[in-house]
């Protein structure tokens, strides 16, 4: 199931913007961010657990960008699982920076 599409998100320079997705680390999922940094910089990573009692390891991974120069920089996002060599979802982007 690949399940593309184009999102645009608008930053001022140096201003960081987030990028959140679901991701169950039971079933061996995982994100996998492909951009140029040169133009956007990974400010912080993180895996924000789901709370409530269940068994399995699933939350909201978080990605923090920030650009340092005006611009449209493409970042694409694969879902990926451990054992297969495709992705499962991709999610593309376009980051619009304004000076």
């Amino acid at each position: 199931m690949n399940d593309q599409y184009d999102k645009i998100i608008t930053a001022k320079v140096r201003e960081e913007f987030k990028i959140c997705l679901w991701e169950d680390r039971t079933r061996g999922e995982l994100w996998v961010s492909t951009y140029d940094s040169d133009q956007l910089a990974l400010i912080d990573d993180a895996f924000q657990r789901k709370t409530g009692g269940t068994i399995n390891d699933s939350g909201m991974r978080i990605f923090r960008f920030q650009a340092d120069h005006p611009g449209k920089y493409g970042l694409v996002f694969e879902k990926r699982l451990g054992w297969r060599f495709t992705s499962i979802k991709r999610r593309d982007y376009i980051v619009s920076v304004e000076p």
